[in-house]
């Protein structure tokens, strides 16, 4: 009798475990795809930055160009205005 109660009772807690484990397999599975899509988006995320950040280098350096002929253009014009005073 108290053999059967035992046998019941691990029974039904081996049950028990069972599903708990069936739990914790979805969950896993669920915190898994999450991290997939974590890491997608943080390549995508990643690749968008890069790709500002080489825009920006690019507008940088033309800016730069820009300013250095704005530059010889008014030491230019600076220069013609001072000889155009003596």
């Amino acid at each position: 009798m108290i053999d059967e109660r035992v046998y019941e009772f691990l029974y039904c807690q081996q049950g028990l475990a069972n599903e708990e484990k069936s739990g914790l397999r979805k969950q896993v599975n669920v915190l898994i795809e999450r991290f997939k899509i974590i890491i997608e988006s943080n390549k995508e995320n990643s690749k968008a930055l890069v790709d500002t950040i080489n825009e920006v280098i690019c507008n940088s350096r033309k800016l730069s160009k820009r300013n250095g002929f704005y530059e010889k253009v008014a030491g230019s014009k600076r220069r013609g205005k001072q000889n155009a005073c003596k």
